[in-house]
């Protein structure tokens, strides 16, 4: 239903002439409660007429901003931020190069790769692990990085519903002993790419490694709790901050109705996948509490609490058990 603000101030009139004739003071409040909620309706439409649309957006011209690499852990929402990024810089993430970490990966390589790539401002997009030699390629090659974490009980359940979407042992960037691991329950899945017991261990093998690069003094450490905004289960303030440091980072001129487009149309919805006797829906913050039970919750502290400790989402835990 289309409401303006013509249609809220009969209704407010309506109200009044009700308390003038009526004096019934509980049919003037309930008619006062009816016109807040519409006026409320109609400021939320009034902004969405002011929303820059999306051609504005994407037309903006040539974007400056400096060199610098996306390194994301797999599975905490990496082509969430390169949607975000995509509206940033006028730029597919995806359309430049990506370098996903290999057993015989050299820092050379990397430096070799980085050297190739100046000239013009690139974006860059890899899951590479922190090494200190690592650090000084980025330095030396004078390019900035954005490192884009997501709380590790999610990524875990986002991982064994992704790898449902597979099948035999090699699931891309994952290695299962699939004659075992597809015999296994929900529960058990989740159990085993916390431990490896018969499947590449995501957290000591992926998630630790990548997300050491927060203890460097350099480059920025984005969140996808934060990025997310309303329609994942964030706050759309913390949206527009994070996305303003980045931009500040990156030295990306945006304006404040530019910013408020970007994150109202870097979400993009998503199916609710079906697998495993559950229901999951990617691009949402906390939903792991639907996946954990009890006894796996335990498992994960116990295993990974100097990680999670280092990660700063322990601080998120300890929050939401006061």
């Amino acid at each position: 239903m289309k409401i303006d603000f013509e249609q809220v101030l009969k209704v407010f009139l309506g109200a009044f002439m009700m308390k003038k004739h009526l004096m019934n003071p509980i049919v003037f409040c309930l008619f006062m409660l009816l016109f807040f909620e519409i006026a409320c309706d109609a400021v939320d439409i009034e902004s969405e007429r002011n929303l820059i649309s999306k051609d504005k957006l994407l037309n903006r011209g040539k974007v400056i901003h400096d060199h610098f690499t996306l390194n994301s852990i797999p599975k905490c929402g990496t082509h969430f931020i390169m949607n975000c990024i995509y509206y940033m810089t006028n730029k597919r993430v995806d359309e430049g190069c990506d370098y996903v970490y290999q057993s015989d990966f050299h820092p050379n390589d990397y430096s070799h790769l980085l050297n190739q790539l100046k000239g013009v401002p690139y974006i860059h997009k890899t899951h590479v692990p922190f090494f200190p030699e690592m650090e000084e390629v980025f330095l030396s090659t004078a390019s900035k990085w954005v490192l884009f974490i997501r709380d590790p009980r999610d990524a875990l359940a986002s991982l064994v519903f992704y790898l449902e979407t597979f099948s035999g042992d090699h699931r891309d960037f994952m290695w299962v002993n699939s004659s075992i691991y597809d015999t296994l329950s929900f529960n058990e899945k989740l159990v085993a790419v916390m431990t490896g017991s018969c499947c590449t261990n995501y957290l000591k093998v992926f998630y630790a490694p990548i997300m050491n690069w927060k203890n460097s003094v350099y480059g920025i450490t984005v969140r996808f709790e934060d990025l997310i905004g309303p329609h994942g289960g964030g706050t759309r303030e913390k949206q527009l901050v994070a996305i303003e440091q980045m931009a500040n980072y990156l030295n990306i001129q945006l304006s404040h109705e530019e910013i408020e487009a970007i994150a109202e149309y870097s979400y993009v919805d998503s199916p609710v996948q079906h697998a495993l006797g559950h229901q999951y829906k990617r691009s949402q913050s906390g939903s792991w509490k639907y996946f954990f039970n009890e006894s796996n919750e335990q498992l994960f502290y116990e295993i990974f609490e100097q990680e999670f400790i280092e990660s700063g989402y322990k601080e998120d835990k300890e929050t939401d058990s006061n």
